[in-house]
């Protein structure tokens, strides 16, 4: 067997780009983490704990290595689904601007770095539970903010 052939040469040099992209992603995703764990405020008064918490959605990386991070935000009677961009070089973050949605959110996408949000909005006579209008809205996502559109 040749071990020395080109497809082999190639294979191994390719294998350390292979390597940091995946500790890129894996150091991402520690960073987020650590975005929604930081999320977690604890407020007590007397008896009444109104304790702040964050619960990960989901995640995207822009073409400008910004993190948007997808989030419900969450206190004892209230709740709303926020993107925050951060910018981080792998160990820490920097949050840059946020967004706050109205409503349920359905689904959240990054095409072309640009962010698409599906989300149920709250008609006039909707009950805080159930909003029922379905919207959709779009950012550009440049300099680690939104731009809407």
């Amino acid at each position: 067997m040749n071990l020395n052939t080109p497809q082999l040469r190639k294979g191994i040099l390719a294998l350390p780009l292979l390597l940091l992209s995946s500790i890129s992603v894996s150091n991402t995703e520690e960073v987020v983490n650590q975005f929604i764990q930081d999320q977690i405020k604890d407020h007590q008064t007397g008896m009444i704990s109104d304790n702040e918490h964050g619960q990960l959605e989901n995640f995207f990386v822009t073409s400008e290595n910004k993190v948007s991070v997808v989030w419900l935000y969450r206190v004892a009677n209230f709740w709303e689904y926020r993107i925050t961009s951060l910018t981080t070089d792998g160990i820490t973050y920097t949050e840059n601007a946020s967004l706050k949605i109205s409503g349920i959110a359905e689904n959240v996408e990054l095409e072309e770095d640009v962010l698409i949000i599906k989300y149920l909005d709250y008609r006039p006579d909707d009950p805080r539970c159930c909003p029922r209008l379905s919207r959709t809205k779009q950012y550009k996502v440049t300099n680690g903010g939104y731009l809407e559109f």
